[in-house]
């Protein structure tokens, strides 16, 4: 047994020295969306904030979107974050209009990036210089057209500009005025009336609770809010290439072992409606140091230099498709299977770096029968007192060779730390704190294994495999329970806005506050309702009206900065008209505890 482990812990780990290289192969082109942001310090972003684009791309990158950020600029005024963009601090449209020494102006900016999409954030400083909101929406218009004199298929998205909440010594009524460039820009949007013309509305619901103390500037909550603006409108006009997604269904887990001639599975998903054109597979041997030589052959059979096959593709919809290949390998051998799917544009998920991110590790072996794994105790959905647990099970072995070992491992579902039998904790998030069972009862074709852990409060996932002695690893068995003092005690709900006695002005109305468990099950969800107490009718908060006097119309609030004994809960109300509110607030906590109604009235002027 020490010397398969030794034998396949070395495979494992030049496994991994190898495996820093990328996967070229032969690379399609891609579709990518170039994305210039132009605009003023909102844009640049200051001391105190990276801008919107810094959640921009963040939000981009989630989504595995296909884009580049381009301008002559890298960071914000601190350094704090690099990414390109045309945003200059205390600059209007005029400056756009010119060439300055800091700002090339427009015409040189489109020529030189030539951008597929512009991002519009301009107004406010035309506003403080007293410009006038006419001239200023006139100015507009020439922006606009100049950029597509230069480039006339670029999609151009205006901000209709966020609220000036701050003063200033060159105009008394710059809030006015910034409030007005809304109306004004829509108007030029309307009047111009093109498909390539968009207006983004970051001004409704902007409060000012989104600025930074001079109340100009946005801090993270008013650049959450103008980034989600302007990428709702982007996804809208499907302005974002998205590579489609790739899943390798088998082999499922990193490590197992497979029969030589194994017939690869997997899925792949295109989100945006393209279809999948194809999915590209590529094997290579781990054994093999050299690039040159690890490659598997799917014409030949044999291993040289790069090669790749495509899947057949079965079972296939205008989003989905499921693919196979069926492949004979060398056996006794560590191999790893790579997996990229490509829409009908020819997105494909690199993520810029020349990878392939879909990958899985696996061994080939003459017994090519998986072994089994069950879990017996914890029962499925248990809920346990603290203190000393029995993790136990059984494991089965058909293929002949028997079992080898069974590995167990633990998480903490709250803190994603593994548990670390050694010493009884959960001592960090790095390794997975696997160890070997106790097996006992054991034959040739089965053992029963075990092993006691000593837990605190907390939600948990146990992971159990199988090993047999040609290193055939099972499917994990997963069992999630939960650790817990019985909690009987009602949370408590407390409402910060509207204050007491509050007069808000129509509109968005943020509603939030501050839900408590001191049981320990923590906050299931919260949940409010709204009532005019002029009509008597309830708040619908899916469509931001209200709807009558059956139902209540509740909903549960936003949840935020949780932790086990308290959260953050918020909702935004829309389309609020002057008038006397009732709002009502109760918390559940995890037992079905609930707090009594908290409620606040207010007015709306």
């Amino acid at each position: 047994m020490k010397r398969k482990l030794i034998t396949r812990a070395l495979m494992i780990i030049a496994s991994i020295a190898i495996l820093t290289a990328p996967v070229h192969g032969q690379q399609i082109p891609r579709e990518f969306t170039k994305i210039l942001s132009i605009g003023d310090s909102i844009t640049e972003g200051i001391s105190t904030s990276k801008s919107y684009r810094f959640r921009l791309t963040n939000q981009l990158d989630n989504t595995a979107c296909n884009y580049e950020m381009v301008g002559s600029q890298t960071t914000n005024r601190d350094g704090s974050f690099v990414s390109k963009h045309e945003g200059y601090s205390g600059h209007g449209i005029e400056h756009f209009l010119n060439s300055l020494a800091q700002n090339p102006g427009i015409d040189s900016i489109i020529n030189t990036e030539q951008p597929d999409v512009v991002l519009i954030h301009l107004g406010s400083n035309d506003m403080n210089r007293n410009q006038g909101v006419d001239a200023t929406a006139v100015e507009l218009q020439l922006l606009i057209n100049r950029i597509w004199a230069i480039k006339s298929d670029i999609q151009i998205y205006v901000a209709n500009v966020i609220p000036w909440f701050g003063s200033s010594n060159i105009n008394p009524t710059i809030g006015a005025d910034v409030n007005s460039l809304g109306p004004a820009f829509r108007t030029v949007v309307d009047n111009i009336n093109s498909n390539q013309l968009h207006i983004v509305n970051v001004k409704n619901g902007y409060l000012p609770g989104f600025m930074i103390n001079d109340g100009i500037h946005p801090n993270d909550l008013g650049d959450d809010f103008i980034a989600n603006a302007f990428l709702a409108r982007i996804h809208a006009n499907n302005d974002c290439p998205t590579p489609p997604i790739t899943l390798i269904s088998s082999p499922l887990n990193d490590g197992d072992t497979l029969s030589s001639t194994h017939t690869f599975t997997g899925s792949a998903a295109d989100t945006d409606g393209d279809g999948i054109q194809r999915v590209r597979l590529a094997i290579q041997d781990n054994s093999y140091t050299s690039s040159s030589d690890r490659w598997f052959n799917f014409s030949s059979g044999q291993f040289g230099p790069f090669s790749e096959s495509t899947a057949v593709l079965s079972n296939a919809s205008p989003t989905s498709v499921m693919w196979s290949k069926s492949v004979t390998l060398p056996p006794g051998g560590s191999y790893r299977i790579f997996a990229l799917a490509v829409d009908s544009l020819g997105n494909q998920n690199y993520f810029n770096s020349g990878f392939w991110p879909t990958s899985t590790d696996f061994f080939t072996s003459s017994d090519s029968d998986k072994p089994t794994t069950t879990i017996a105790t914890p029962a499925a959905g248990d809920t346990r007192s603290p203190g000393g647990l029995l993790l136990s099970g059984s494991a089965s072995d058909t293929g002949g060779s028997g079992i080898d070992f069974v590995q167990i491992a633990l998480r903490d579902r709250d803190t994603q730390q593994w548990y670390n039998f050694s010493n009884n904790s959960f001592s960090g998030a790095v390794g997975s704190g696997a160890v070997a069972a106790n097996l006992f009862n054991t034959t040739t074709n089965s053992t029963d294994w075990r092993r006691i852990v000593t837990l605190g409060q907390g939600s948990y996932t146990l992971r159990v495999r199988t090993f047999d002695n040609e290193n055939n690893v099972s499917d994990y068995s997963t069992r999630f329970f939960d650790v817990q003092i019985p909690d009987s005690t009602a949370p408590t709900t407390a409402i910060t806005t509207p204050a007491v006695g509050d007069t808000r002005p129509s509109g968005g109305i943020l509603l939030s506050g501050i839900a408590s468990d001191i049981g320990g099950s923590g906050i299931d969800f919260v949940e409010i309702e709204l009532r005019s107490r002029d009509t008597l009718e309830w708040y619908n908060f899916s469509n931001n009206s209200f709807t009558g006097t059956v139902g209540r119309g509740t909903i549960p609030a936003i949840l935020s900065n949780t932790t086990t004994n308290s959260t953050d809960w918020r909702r935004i109300a829309r389309n609020i008209d002057p008038g006397s509110y009732l709002l009502r607030v109760r918390a559940f906590d995890n037992e079905n505890n609930v707090s009594t109604w908290r409620t606040r009235i207010f007015d709306v002027q």
